[in-house]
């Protein structure tokens, strides 16, 4: 357990308190104590919490309050809720704000101490996310440190071409899909990332995610009918009228045609979002959100787009075979999506001992460099790596 794995536990009976401090310190854990909202969102503030526990029903503010509090402040601090109460109103209202679980008295320290764990793997992940997505942009910036001229990015945009990784199905041993990825033969902006902050700074992003989009739609001819076409886009891009267009960079391969969006919390932002998605699904777009999680940030993506498939994230699929917290959170996230009726596509396996396990947790859709690395032409799947898979 690392000095960030402690864990507030609030409780205003002090007997419940004890008993339930006692039984959690007995099985491993750090616990601060605390008797209502205020010392709680005290000890939040003083660093190195990974998760709360808190009763719904106390004096002064609620269990319910300072989950809302935690969230106005900003804070991503998974919450576990526990009452004693059959309230159908502050189980909705816990669900609603994003509470991890919703436990009712009596618990047992079994259960207890299951939910505690969960939180805080699910904190330990959401760390490890954040710190990656630090390292990519700190890359990032240490590329910019040179900005790229407008006759860079002119060259670059004439360099760029499509490469294709396929998604698979294990049950049917077979490739569903192809995700698109932008590449470019430049020396100067020679990735991705490279190319999206030069047309970012030169205010080109619009015209970038054009070219992108009518280069896969040139290239995706031998595509079949039944293979779906996964497309990344920012949500920005999602209310570019150009997806709308009889005349538009997909309108000819549209009905195949999975708008892969990233970045669910800007998406959130978007206005007239229900609206945008409606049209587009009665062109025949469909929608994968990538990255899913189990958090209050999914819920008005969800209601809006109402998509077909979610991404497991690599972060949480690599070295599954030997990591028991990205075990429990993958188990938990393909739970959710089945119960949502959504496909799930775990994505960067990389292993058959990752494919085996991933298969061992019900899940079918995979993606990664097990299978096969993206390429130019649709790269096929050698029927032996299905063939390994326990």
């Amino acid at each position: 357990m690392t000095n960030k794995d402690s864990v507030v536990l609030v409780e205003d009976d002090p007997i419940a308190l004890r008993s339930m401090e006692r039984s959690l310190i007995s099985r491993g854990f750090s616990v601060l104590p605390a008797s209502d909202a205020k010392a709680a969102l005290s000890l939040v503030d003083s660093g190195g919490v990974s998760a709360v526990i808190a009763d719904i029903c106390m004096p002064g503010p609620s269990g319910i309050d300072l989950l809302k509090q935690l969230r106005t402040q900003g804070s991503p601090i998974p919450v576990v809720l526990v009452t004693g109460e059959d309230d159908v109103q502050s189980a909705t209202d816990a669900v609603n704000l994003g509470a991890l679980r919703y436990l009712r008295k009596p618990v047992s320290a079994d259960r207890l101490s299951e939910a505690v764990a969960y939180a805080i793997n699910v904190s330990r992940v959401s760390r490890l996310q954040v710190e990656a997505r630090k390292s990519s942009w700190s890359e990032l910036t240490a590329l910019s440190l040179v900005p790229a001229t407008a006759a860079d990015y002119e060259r670059a945009i004439e360099l760029v071409w499509i490469a294709y990784q396929p998604v698979v199905s294990l049950s049917r041993k077979a490739i569903i899909g192809y995700e698109a990825f932008v590449r470019t033969m430049d020396a100067v902006l020679p990735g991705p990332a490279q190319l999206f902050e030069a047309a970012s700074r030169l205010g080109r992003l619009r015209e970038l995610g054009l070219q992108i989009r009518r280069a896969i739609s040139q290239s995706a001819e031998p595509l079949s009918e039944a293979q779906r076409l996964f497309v990344n886009v920012m949500p920005y891009e999602v209310m570019d009228d150009d997806l709308l267009s009889p005349n538009g960079s997909l309108s000819a391969i549209a009905s195949r045609v999975v708008l892969d969006i990233a970045d669910r919390n800007r998406l959130a932002k978007l206005v007239d979002l229900e609206e945008r998605t409606r049209a587009l699904s009665k062109v025949g777009y469909r929608f994968a959100l990538q990255d899913f999680a189990i958090s209050e940030g999914d819920v008005a993506p969800f209601l809006a787009i109402h998509p077909e498939v979610v991404k497991i994230d690599r972060t949480l699929v690599q070295g599954i075979d030997r990591n028991e917290v990205s075990y429990n959170l993958v188990s938990q996230l393909l739970e959710v999506a089945g119960a949502l009726g959504l496909k799930a596509v775990c994505m960067g396996v990389e292993t058959a001992a990752e494919a085996s396990t991933l298969k061992s947790l019900g899940a079918d859709l995979m993606q990664g460099y097990y299978f096969a690395k993206p390429g130019v032409s649709f790269p096929e799947v050698d029927p032996a790596c299905f063939d390994a898979i326990a």
